[in-house]
């Protein structure tokens, strides 16, 4: 988590202090915490993920992935859809082998639906009447 809080609060261009008050703890608590001396609790963890828009995963080294895209309320462009479907192949590589099984039944019956109704419409080709033939 060190590395990840240090260059967000860079990023932001915060000073420790101004990390410590933004977050509401101490300046040496919040200094142990870059440091990986100690953790944040959850709900300190939380306010600084919401802070920087990151997810939690991220500060806690978990996903290289910062935050997760959101998709616009009206209709989503390329780019997000490319963009958010990086950040799920990323997040589900980080995933224990159960929870990517779990999640493979899930994409499977989704997925399913759609593969069947594809081929459903390539096989319902029409048989040429009899006054399409010649004779």
């Amino acid at each position: 988590m060190k590395e990840q809080l240090q260059n967000l609060r860079k990023a932001a261009q915060l000073t420790q202090e101004e990390a410590a008050d933004k977050f509401g703890v101490k300046l040496s608590t919040y200094q142990k915490y870059e440091r990986d001396a100690i953790s944040p609790p959850y709900d300190i963890l939380i306010t600084i993920a919401d802070f920087y828009h990151v997810s939690t995963d991220y500060l806690l080294g978990r996903t290289p992935v910062k935050a997760m895209a959101t998709l616009a309320e009206d209709e989503p462009t390329e780019e997000e859809i490319k963009q958010l479907e990086a950040q799920i192949i990323a997040s589900y590589t980080q995933m224990s082998i159960e929870t990517r099984r779990e999640s493979i039944k899930i994409l499977m019956q989704i997925v399913g639906d759609v593969f069947s109704d594809s081929i459903g419409d390539e096989d319902s080709t029409e048989e040429p009447s009899a006054s399409d033939s010649t004779a």
